[in-house]
């Protein structure tokens, strides 16, 4: 749960740098809502395997997809 929590607080972070936009970590969401204020973009290299990933609630991955999405979130 901690590195969900993480994950979270880290997407949320990139969210109101990127867009200056306040999402609650706990609200974040890989596949926002049409009303969301957000939408995630995959860089075209990595989409085959991120697509994967955003396919699926945050709550449905492992701890390793946490630590990666961490440390690719806002590589550009």
């Amino acid at each position: 749960r901690r590195e969900r929590d993480t994950c979270r607080a880290r997407l949320s972070e990139h969210i109101y740098r990127k867009l200056g936009i306040e999402i609650k970590p706990s609200r974040v969401s890989l596949s926002p809502h049409v009303n969301d204020p957000y939408a995630w973009r995959v860089i075209p290299a990595k989409e085959d395997f991120f697509s994967q990933l955003f396919a699926k609630n945050l709550s449905d991955h492992s701890t390793g997809t946490y630590r990666l999405l961490c440390k690719e979130v806002g590589k550009t």
